[in-house]
């Protein structure tokens, strides 16, 4: 992992937290059984999650 971020956030009125991750990967490395997502992405490499 390269970095974290947590901060304050606010949804539906409801304080809560923003939480984001990041890091490195090979260019050839892929990601099986996350689940279908509506934007349709297969391939997560330099995407935003």
């Amino acid at each position: 992992m390269t970095g974290w971020e947590m901060s304050p956030h606010e949804v539906a009125g409801e304080a809560t937290y923003q939480v984001g991750a990041s890091f490195m990967a090979p260019a050839d490395e892929h990601y099986y059984g996350l689940g279908r997502n509506q934007d349709s992405l297969v391939r997560w490499i330099c995407a935003d999650v």
